[in-house]
């Protein structure tokens, strides 16, 4: 029965071995190939999803009211780490201080690098704030960077940085 398979000379049985390893590798490389293909087609959706992360986290971070600031903690919790959200939260005395409200947004924001698991996103946010010394609202933007990591449940920001102090918009 292995005659008729591989045939009945050594050499015969030795390209019938050949055949097979060589129609092995050709699989296995299809194989690869065709993962690749998908993560390069849901490359785009994850992008995008780390971005809207990025996006969502720049008007959590630069919206805020003194009064209830559990109510940005409550936007924040499900877009950072705890540790992220500790270094929010030994800020907030001084909002309370100042007496600080706020609305903002993500005017701007770019993926500066993405592996499928991380995410470096750059943000420019636009926000306008008061203060009980200040009480007419300003105009302000800033620009950070941000680190976001892929978890079970998403993406969420691992870290950030101010990478320019928020200063007043120009028009």
């Amino acid at each position: 029965m292995l005659s008729e398979l591989f045939g009945e000379t050594l050499l015969e049985r030795a390209k019938s071995i050949v055949i097979l390893l060589l129609a092995a590798v050709a699989a296995v490389g299809l194989q690869q190939i065709a993962v690749t293909r998908q993560e390069l087609a849901s490359q785009p959706a994850a992008e995008a999803q780390a971005l809207s992360v990025a996006r969502q986290f720049a008007a959590a971070l630069t919206s805020f009211d003194f009064a209830p600031l559990d109510v940005q903690d409550n936007r924040l919790r499900d877009l950072v780490t705890p540790t992220v959200l500790d270094r929010i939260r030994t800020s907030q005395p001084d909002l309370v201080v100042a007496r600080a409200t706020s609305t903002g947004d993500a005017a701007k924001a770019y993926l500066q690098s993405f592996d499928g698991r991380t995410a470096t996103a750059v943000v420019q946010t636009e926000q306008t704030v008061s203060t009980q010394s200040a009480p007419v609202a300003a105009r302000a933007s800033g620009l950070f960077s941000c680190r976001l990591q892929r978890e079970a449940g998403g993406w969420r920001v691992t870290s950030y940085q101010w990478l320019t102090p928020v200063t007043a918009a120009t028009p």
